[in-house]
């Protein structure tokens, strides 16, 4: 559906960043972020699924990454991700919006680990196609920006992502 390469590459990371994939999956983006930010670096790769966990684990003890921490946890709930208050540079929503039951909570939980200045980027499905998810799970573009915008989130940057899909980079400011 989009390039991970291509929407890696726009989330201006770098060496020694840490990252928080909040329902990172088997790690589509877990692993390249991992090789971007560095041995200096961490991603934090947090899904309620620990079998999706210890794969992720496996490919990357394959691939001889050993700055992926998989962690256990539930993006909805206050402290759900097991990350530390103000420790991330940057949290990444990927396609899961759609299935998350209360966004606020999730965003309220990215808030919380991201440091000041950090940023959160999100990747999701337009609303207005007929492939992915049914229409009364997405999220759409002007949803996401209400509720960004009304947790004090300004947005840096549209990044491209494809056809199916918006990404779109916030900013959390003091």
């Amino acid at each position: 559906m989009f390039n991970v390469s291509k929407v890696v590459n726009q989330l201006g990371l770098k060496e020694g960043d840490h990252v928080a994939d909040l329902g990172s999956g088997i790690g589509h983006f877990s692993i390249p972020i991992a090789k971007k930010v560095g041995t200096t670096g961490v991603v934090y790769s947090v899904d309620v699924h620990r079998d999706i966990l210890t794969r992720l684990t496996n490919d990357a003890k394959d691939q001889g990454l050993s700055n992926i921490q998989t962690i256990w946890g539930d993006i909805e709930s206050p402290g759900g991700t097991h990350v530390k208050d103000s420790s991330v540079d940057i949290v990444l929503f990927v396609n899961i919006l759609f299935q998350l039951h209360n966004r606020p909570h999730a965003l309220r939980e990215a808030i919380r680990i991201a440091k000041n200045g950090g940023r959160i980027a999100v990747v999701d499905w337009h609303d207005n196609f007929l492939i992915g998810p049914t229409k009364d799970k997405r999220f759409s573009l002007d949803e996401l920006k209400k509720l960004f915008e009304h947790f004090g989130l300004v947005l840096v940057k549209d990044i491209s992502v494809g056809s199916y899909h918006y990404g779109m980079i916030f900013k959390k400011e003091v």
